[in-house]
């Protein structure tokens, strides 16, 4: 235990030190961290849902995208992003979680009061075990989902250090059951919010 404390304690100071040099919020070597919450409203083929009566009805799905990120150049930032879906009807839900790689660049130098940015991130996710989602009357309580989503959004900064975002985004899905041979592909636009901080 202590020499991790010891190992913390050498690399904040280095990171602090190597993060002094830093100039703007975009400029390389910054560290950027960020969340976005959102809801969404699902349909189509790979999200209709049937009850009893196989009446069709919708998915709502809340979700927590947080991110980190580092500049390795100007405007230009790589690191990972990390995904909760919560899924429900009116009686079933399953929870989804995800890892990834995320990239995006950011345009405008030194301080601004907002930076325009667009990226996309790549995200492997496993569907939880706690419940199930009807998908064209067939019933998978697991399954992996692989997620591709290009974005483009405006950080409005409201500190040196600290901004709000807003996101556009496409969600472009592919759903495999456990132990099943068929992928359903599908689709989702939307709009979401979220807080973005940055350490240089």
């Amino acid at each position: 235990m202590r020499k991790l404390l010891i190992m913390v304690a050498v690399l904040s100071f280095l990171l602090s030190t190597a993060l002094l040099a830093q100039e703007y919020v975009v400029d390389k070597g910054v560290i950027h961290f960020s969340g976005t919450v959102s809801f969404e409203s699902r349909g189509g083929d790979l999200y209709e849902v049937y009850d009893d009566d196989l009446r069709e009805r919708r998915v709502s799905i809340y979700s927590i995208n947080p991110s980190f990120l580092y500049f390795v150049m100007p405007n230009l930032s790589i690191g990972g992003e990390f995904l909760y879906d919560r899924l429900s009807t009116t009686d079933e839900s399953l929870s989804i979680f995800g890892l990834g790689p995320r990239a995006a660049y950011y345009f405008g130098e030194e301080d601004r009061g907002s930076y325009p940015y667009m990226g996309a991130s790549f995200l492997f996710a496993k569907i939880g075990e706690d419940g199930t989602i009807t998908v064209n009357r067939n019933f998978y309580p697991e399954g992996t989902l692989i997620r591709i989503t290009p974005f483009a959004g405006v950080v409005f900064m409201v500190s040196k250090n600290v901004g709000v975002s807003v996101e556009v985004y496409a969600k472009i899905d592919s759903f495999k059951a456990k132990g099943g041979d068929k992928s359903y592909k599908g689709d989702i636009f939307g709009l979401r919010f979220g807080i973005a901080g940055f350490i240089f």
